[in-house]
């Protein structure tokens, strides 16, 4: 089992659904919506006192001579170290050019299920590795609610 592996039993996923569609509902903040919709994840949300940590996980999909060059020649750029969960969030991958993980923040609203923060992360997702020129598939993603952390750590 790799790192990530680990870290994801660790943490909620929302794949596959549960056979009753009862997944846990999002905690909520009192009041106020998201000021707009947009695929990145750090968007200002009104009135949000969650957010969630990200992780996506993908595959690119086939990638031709030149896409492979363009990521190759950037690839220190966006190798494990450069990792870090951000509003706009990060994408990382190693030279093999097989995977990529993308770490964002997700800022949530009472509306919001997991599913949503999921679509929010996984569309941020994919806009962020078609910015470096290549397509995507199978994408996986986990969170972790940032207040529960603090919470647990009696802060």
């Amino acid at each position: 089992m790799n790192a990530f592996e680990e870290a994801a039993t660790a943490e909620r996923t929302c794949r596959p659904d549960p056979p009753d569609d009862s997944r846990r509902p999002m905690p909520s903040a009192p009041g106020g919506r998201a000021a707009t919709t947009t695929p990145r994840c750090g968007d200002p949300v009104a009135m949000s006192s969650n957010t969630y940590k990200v992780i996506v996980r993908g595959k690119f999909a086939p990638l031709t001579e030149e896409q492979r060059a363009s990521l190759l020649a950037r690839a220190d750029e966006h190798d494990l170290f450069a990792a870090r969960f951000t509003d706009e969030g990060t994408v990382t991958y190693e030279r093999p050019l097989r995977i990529f993980t993308f770490r964002c923040l997700v800022p949530v609203t009472p509306d919001d299920s997991e599913a949503v923060v999921f679509e929010k992360a996984e569309k941020a997702a994919t806009a962020a590795v078609r910015k470096l020129g290549a397509d995507s598939t199978d994408l996986h993603s986990v969170s972790s609610d940032l207040e529960d952390m603090l919470r647990r750590r009696g802060r």
